[in-house]
């Protein structure tokens, strides 16, 4: 056994911090103790002779001369993370006139930043093995191995960050 899929610690901590107008809401998450196996690093890290220069991925953890793909325990990686999940910072103005009471202005960042060692796309744990696919085919549900955590396939994504504006009007 070179490594768990399943974390041994996970953890949660919001916070909503309030002075005068202003209102910040931070949430942050982590997940400690687990392992995942990297196949990008699997499929793009060899020297295969039938691959272009293009698809070649060089992390600190390549082994020079290798230039075979094979599932081994040189792809597990400890993935570890904590990451700012959520982060809103809001400020409220009074305007007491005629039409409106007051006008919230709202700042809403998702995935604000991630703290990890892991080189794949995602360090977040794969309870469950989703078999590999054919360059973007539709995965079969029905074939997914709930005995098989830990392995980061190729259909992930990068998580995004998006950056949200808010406007809230507070008619009379």
């Amino acid at each position: 056994m070179v490594g768990n899929g399943i974390p041994d610690l996970e953890l949660g901590w919001t916070n909503t911090l309030s002075f005068g107008d202003w209102t910040v809401n931070a949430f942050f998450r982590g997940a400690f103790g687990h392992s995942l196996v990297n196949s990008f690093r699997l499929f793009y890290e060899p020297r295969l002779a039938s691959q272009g220069s293009y698809n070649y991925v060089t992390t600190d953890k390549a082994v020079e001369g290798l230039t075979t793909a094979r599932f081994s325990d040189l792809y597990v990686e400890k993935a570890d993370f904590f990451k700012l999940d959520n982060l809103s910072i809001s400020r409220r103005f009074n305007l007491n006139n005629k039409y409106f009471d007051a006008i919230n202005l709202s700042l809403i960042v998702e995935n604000a930043f991630v703290i990890t060692g892991y080189t794949g796309t995602n360090p977040e744990p794969n309870l469950v093995d989703f078999p590999p696919t054919d360059n973007g085919g539709a995965v079969d549900l029905n074939a997914a191995d709930v005995l098989a955590p830990g392995i980061d396939r190729r259909t992930s994504y990068f998580a995004s960050r998006a950056i949200s504006l808010g406007i809230n009007f507070n008619f009379k």
